[in-house]
């Protein structure tokens, strides 16, 4: 196999290496080539491996970001009492701007959904009482996974999040984005 070098350009910056194969052994021919598993669960492994072992040089924020960013329109972080209607309206519910004024279909997603309430449905995603009493002040990250399913994972600030958190915020979401359909079904505050 060939020596690896840093290609330069006109700004002398050496963004990604190149192969340079003008000092190949011949022996290297005969090496074997590891084949890699290029299912999103094993990318996403070998992403969250690498990003463990950069963790000296990544904040737990950092780590947060680069996670919300792979996992794309997968991820939404959204204001905390706002988002039953966002997700009502993103199952084809008819949701007027004020959604308990009486009209649009909020009762039919109640029902549909099994509850009679706001607090009862945020009670059937995981949110305790006690949180929903404070939701105004907090915002909700909410993760789909491969199988559909969702999660909402509670923090009080977007922009004031402590390292320790966001590392632990992150693990959980790779967690549940990675978990395996069974594993989830355990979970009842997925929806």
């Amino acid at each position: 196999m060939g020596d690896w070098r840093p290609a330069h350009d006109r700004t002398g910056l050496a963004p990604f290496p190149q192969a340079c194969f003008d000092n190949q052994d011949e022996d290297d021919a005969d090496e074997t080539v590891e084949i890699l598993d290029y299912t999103a669960p094993a990318v996403f492994e070998r992403l969250v491996e690498l990003l463990i072992s950069k963790r000296d040089l990544l904040s737990g924020s950092d780590l947060l970001n680069l996670t919300i960013a792979a996992l794309g329109d997968r991820v939404s972080v959204n204001d905390g009492p706002e988002y039953i209607y966002a997700y009502a309206r993103q199952q084809g519910y008819n949701i007027p701007p004020y959604p308990l004024a009486g009209c649009g279909e909020i009762k039919e997603f109640f029902a549909d959904n099994g509850v009679k309430n706001v607090p009862e449905w945020y009670g059937k995603i995981g949110i305790s009482r006690e949180t929903y009493r404070v939701l105004n002040e907090k915002n909700l990250i909410v993760v789909r996974n491969a199988g559909n399913k969702r999660k909402a994972f509670v923090i009080n600030s977007w922009s004031k999040i402590s390292d320790k958190d966001a590392l632990r915020l992150t693990t959980d979401i790779l967690h549940f984005a990675l978990a395996d359909e069974e594993e989830n079904k355990q979970d009842d505050t997925v929806f």
